[in-house]
């Protein structure tokens, strides 16, 4: 069990939280943690007017949980790049190498930002001073606060049950199932979501062309089978087209995961149809 202090006030545990990475989702993950009554301390190489910035130095001595959210972007062949998560890591474990062995709060790196699988496991092995968990966001961009907020499920991967369970305390108060999982399943489940709701606009895209042969209107017939408990209805709206290539997410993860699973001699062909039909062609754009 990692030697964490924590401090209890009824039936809440309050910690010390570190946000690196001041976007979306770390703006997110700082509001909720803060309603939660726990004291969040942001880093980020930008300036804010509304945020007081702390160095990782400071975040390394203070905090018990650090929490990466930093932004993972495409390389130019599409791939996901994890260079972004793995400066951060190395810039915490390298102020943390200055400090005093009394000063060092030894917290636990949580990798919030979307990586490939493998990426956390690398980190911990080459940084084995530090401790790591994986805790991959499910957010939208317009609702990321709410989102976090009320959370359908928490994802925890770890290496180490003690981490596991100081990991779980910092969601006390969330009412929604917590899964605990290895590093390499819990990237995993972020990737697969997203490609799943990329096949879903894919499917709907289709449906929209079948209906259009057909000469019947694609949202009617949509409307009715989303009527099935089975079939939720989002990301199933046909005349809303494929999704935006500047997405944020969704073509991002789908692409990166592609390419990955392709360095490992697997040609995934209904993800790849997926991108066809449910991204948005660049340049040329995608009748809609």
């Amino acid at each position: 069990m990692c030697a964490i202090k924590l401090l209890k006030f009824g039936q809440w545990f309050f910690m010390r939280i570190g946000i690196v990475g001041n976007g979306t989702v770390g703006k997110a993950v700082s509001y909720g943690f803060r309603y939660r009554g726990h004291e969040v301390y942001v880093n980020d190489l930008k300036r804010f007017k509304d945020e007081k910035m702390y160095s990782k130095s400071y975040l390394m001595q203070t905090c018990d949980f650090i929490f990466i959210c930093v932004q993972t972007n495409s390389c130019p062949d599409e791939s996901l790049n994890t260079s972004n998560i793995e400066q951060a890591v190395k810039q915490l474990h390298d102020s943390g190498q200055y400090l005093d062995q009394h000063e060092k709060k030894n917290p636990i790196i949580v990798i919030k930002s979307t990586v490939v699988p493998g990426t956390t496991r690398k980190l911990a092995l080459r940084f084995p001073d530090l401790k790591f968990a994986v805790n991959p966001e499910f957010l939208r961009a317009d609702h990321a606060q709410k989102d976090f907020l009320n959370q359908e499920r928490i994802v925890i991967g770890v290496s180490d049950a003690g981490i596991a369970e100081d990991v779980v305390k910092v969601y006390e108060g969330w009412k929604c199932p917590i899964k605990i999982t290895d590093f390499d399943t819990a990237e995993t489940i972020k990737l697969v979501a997203n490609c799943f709701l990329t096949l879903k606009v894919a499917y709907a895209c289709e449906i929209a062309n079948i209906c259009r042969i057909l000469g019947v209107t694609a949202n009617r017939v949509m409307d009715a089978v989303t009527l099935d408990s089975r079939i939720h209805p989002s990301h199933l709206d046909p005349s809303k087209g494929p999704v935006p290539r500047d997405n944020h997410c969704l073509p991002k993860d789908l692409l990166g995961l592609i390419r990955y699973l392709e360095t490992l001699g697997y040609d995934c062909k209904l993800l790849k149809s997926a991108s066809d039909l449910g991204i948005e062609k660049e340049y040329i754009g995608y009748p809609t």
